[in-house]
């Protein structure tokens, strides 16, 4: 597993001079990749969301009466238009899109949508990436917290928000649970859950970003002073926040988004074999040999080229139960990562629609095939997708999760 946190830096807030930046949660350091070209003119970065489904990240840009939404390219920062977002019914624009996540258990990617940036009436969202077309989760309601972002978190399975108390000016932050279904937001945990900036007066609350990263649950946060001081801060279990620092002197912090890339399933995962005599076995993924015709999907047979090892660094996997799916599918438990696709029916999907997810044993390594072409092989009675050689080189040598990623091919 290899994550990647990208953030935007707005500069001064307009699309031209806007960065694509890699953000290092630890220390709090922005560092800027490229110039983000592509943009509408007028229109400037409010968002950015990861979907895991095809591996894209997707950048919301607003202008001051509309909003577009598009791809990135994560090393150029190259922005292709996509659509332009269509309000939501009884909406008359769709502006400051922004606090963008992206659920896993249902694929679908929330916003929130002030009607006016400088108050509190604004609702949560649902955005086809596709069309984009919004649409209203339940009725927008006034009350004294701005709402600024959304995360989803996989363990709870719900949505948790970010929100402002205060209008103009940036009180405290809380986080609360925000119902998929009504959009009612709730559940303020008052207990820890503010912090309170070191410049109360002067904080810009449409500038605070949020991001909970869907494997390894962590939270990070970022907010803009009127002294152009952009401030990072780690969200912490209970909800409080720590200041980890400066990360921009210049600049405004316009969206988070966590780019990760799962591609492993769990030691002891049982791999159908075909031997000599024509006959199935199963062998632990581990105890594959180069060579080994792997059962694959049409009742084909495919060669494994390589076997690769990676230490394990989040001690929570995906389990899918056995029969499940169906039948002896899987023939017995399977423990995969978040992310990873799989193939029911002729559908490819991710384990986490199906999946549940459950600590394990920190400290050991997952694994993952390479085969002539990528492909789907047997896996307990599960279809797992394995890399092509070409595929994974130019993963690991082109897109800096790959490059970011501790690997050893051991096979």
């Amino acid at each position: 597993m290899s994550i990647v946190v990208y953030g935007i830096d707005a500069q001064d807030g307009l699309g031209q001079d806007s960065w694509l930046s890699i953000v290092d949660t630890g220390a709090g350091i922005w560092s800027q990749l490229a110039v983000i070209t592509g943009l509408a003119n007028t229109y400037f970065p409010t968002g950015l969301v990861w979907n895991p489904v095809n591996s894209t990240m997707y950048l919301v840009a607003s202008s001051y009466s509309s909003s577009q939404v598009y791809t990135i390219d994560l090393t150029s920062a190259v922005a292709t238009l996509v659509a332009n977002i269509t309000p939501a019914s009884m909406d008359y624009n769709a502006n400051y899109i922004s606090g963008l996540t992206f659920d896993t258990s249902t694929n679908t990617c929330y916003c929130v949508n002030p009607t006016d940036p400088f108050t509190s009436f604004n609702g949560t969202y649902t955005l086809n990436l596709s069309t984009g077309q919004l649409t209203r989760v339940g009725i927008p309601l006034w009350d004294s917290r701005r709402k600024v972002a959304l995360a989803y978190d996989p363990v709870a399975d719900n949505l948790k928000g970010l929100a402002v108390d205060g209008i103009t000016t940036g009180q405290k932050l809380q986080m609360m649970d925000v119902d998929r279904t009504s959009g009612v937001w709730s559940n303020p945990q008052d207990t820890g859950q503010f912090f309170q900036f070191r410049n109360l007066d002067t904080v810009v609350p449409q500038a605070m970003t949020f991001w909970l990263e869907s494997m390894m649950l962590q939270k990070y946060g970022a907010c803009l002073d009127m002294a152009d001081a952009c401030n990072s801060f780690t969200i912490n279990n209970d909800g409080s926040w720590t200041f980890v620092g400066n990360a921009l002197t210049t600049g405004v912090t316009a969206a988070l988004a966590a780019a990760t890339i799962q591609i492993c399933v769990a030691e002891g995962t049982q791999v159908s074999v075909l031997v000599e005599d024509g006959t199935v076995k199963e062998r632990s993924i581990e105890q594959l040999k180069l060579g080994d015709r792997l059962l694959a999907d049409r009742q084909a047979d495919v060669s494994l080229l390589g076997l690769i090892r990676i230490p394990m660094v989040e001690p929570r996997l995906e389990k899918i139960s056995r029969s499940q799916l169906g039948r002896q599918c899987p023939k017995r438990d399977v423990l995969i990562a978040r992310g990873h696709p799989i193939k029911i029916r002729e559908n490819v999907i991710l384990p986490e629609t199906v999946s549940k997810t459950i600590p394990v044993p920190k400290g050991g390594y997952l694994y993952t095939l390479i085969t002539e072409e990528r492909t789907f092989v047997d896996m307990s009675g599960l279809l797992v997708q394995t890399w092509s050689w070409d595929a994974w080189q130019n993963f690991i040598e082109n897109d800096i999760r790959g490059k970011n990623l501790k690997w050893e091919l051991i096979k």
